[in-house]
């Protein structure tokens, strides 16, 4: 099979029909109508990065997702700046799964029968192949690659265009890729079905937060947290919502309601701790942070929460020092560019010793 078929079968087992083709070097790039672009390489270990920057400004101009494909390694030094672009990046091990999954031969045809695939599932019942769709996709999302997931669960809703929970994977796969219009569109026809599903209400409120409209999503939360006071999930996502506009004082209202639901919870109280810390209770935010840790909580977690908060001390506790082998890097403020660290001064030679003299009254000579 070429790499051109391979690709085209790949795209074609997820339900979506090309609407190009065309290769470059050693590169085969496929587009779908719903602006998907696709890159195979076939020779991963020759790509450079300023050949792989040209292509991810162009396909992004154009494409609203790229997805690289690959069956060997990309070098690190590639791979890095793709996946800071939010570049989906399947090679290895992944893509001869994802292969297994669609049961697409690969270019060099195996010797041993290919497991189970959705290729085969092709001729079960609706229902059979529709909750293999389904479990496909929830498997992508949890592994943190939502473009794969997105087919899947766009199959699955082609297959049975009213089933709710494809919908909804539909859109947390997009609000995941940053694609908020696209996101906001499932859940609005959740919705459209069944008015009151909280899952379609919150994420059709983190749209807002895709596109840069923070206080659109807050105002959005805090009108579906007054219908349920009592959802977790809500007042978790306003928490991350008030913390990306830096509103610590209300943030830290709603971590004490989550402790209040979860009294154990390690990590309730490590964002409790950094939200103490930035309204200026340095006392009450160490508290936490040991009580944090008393939980369970692994230092590199806390850690994580404060990074994500915006803390770049080693500790909330006098004293202690972070892990060595954990770094943290400065974390600028929503919209604040990073400033280049200004050069230390310049060390003052020390003094030089003087034997002691008696005191005397006068001026120095």
């Amino acid at each position: 099979m070429t790499s051109a078929r391979l690709v085209e079968t790949i795209a074609e087992s997820f339900g979506q029909r090309l609407t190009e083709a065309k290769r470059s070097g050693s590169t085969t790039f496929l587009s779908t109508p719903d602006d998907f672009l696709y890159a195979f390489v076939e020779e991963p270990a020759h790509m450079t990065e300023p050949y792989l920057s040209a292509m991810v400004k162009k396909g992004l101009k154009d494409f609203k997702h790229i997805v690289v494909l690959t069956s060997g390694q990309i070098p690190s030094a590639v791979r890095t700046p793709l996946t800071n672009r939010k570049v989906t990046v399947v090679e290895g091990a992944r893509f001869q799964h994802l292969l297994e999954i669609l049961g697409v031969d690969t270019i060099a045809a195996p010797e041993t029968p290919a497991p189970a695939s959705i290729g085969e599932h092709r001729t079960l019942p609706t229902a059979d192949r529709l909750d293999r769709l389904m479990h496909v996709g929830r498997e992508w999302l949890g592994q943190g690659v939502p473009a794969l997931a997105a087919r899947f669960y766009s199959e699955a809703v082609s297959l049975k265009p009213e089933y709710i929970p494809a919908y909804l994977g539909l859109g947390e796969s997009y609000l995941a890729l940053g694609l908020g219009d696209m996101a906001r569109e499932a859940f609005d026809t959740v919705l459209t079905l069944q008015e009151d599903n909280m899952q379609a209400r919150v994420g059709k409120a983190r749209a807002h937060g895709v596109h840069g409209k923070i206080q659109q999503e807050i105002r959005a939360l805090k009108s579906i947290l007054a219908d349920a006071p009592g959802n977790a999930v809500v007042r978790t996502h306003l928490f991350a919502a008030l913390v990306e506009a830096q509103e610590w004082a209300e943030a830290g209202q709603h971590v004490e309601e989550l402790l209040r639901l979860a009294p154990g919870e390690g990590r309730f109280h490590a964002m409790w701790a950094a939200c103490l810390w930035h309204t200026g209770d340095r006392e009450g935010a160490a508290r936490e942070e040991a009580v944090a840790l008393s939980t369970g909580l692994p230092m590199e977690e806390v850690l994580r929460v404060y990074e994500t908060m915006m803390i770049q001390e080693k500790t909330l506790q006098r004293g202690k020092e972070r892990p060595k082998s954990v770094t943290l890097p400065p974390i600028p403020a929503p919209g604040q560019k990073v400033a280049a660290p200004a050069a230390p001064p310049p060390s003052k030679p020390a003094p030089k010793s003087r034997p002691a003299k008696a005191k005397t009254s006068g001026r120095r000579k």
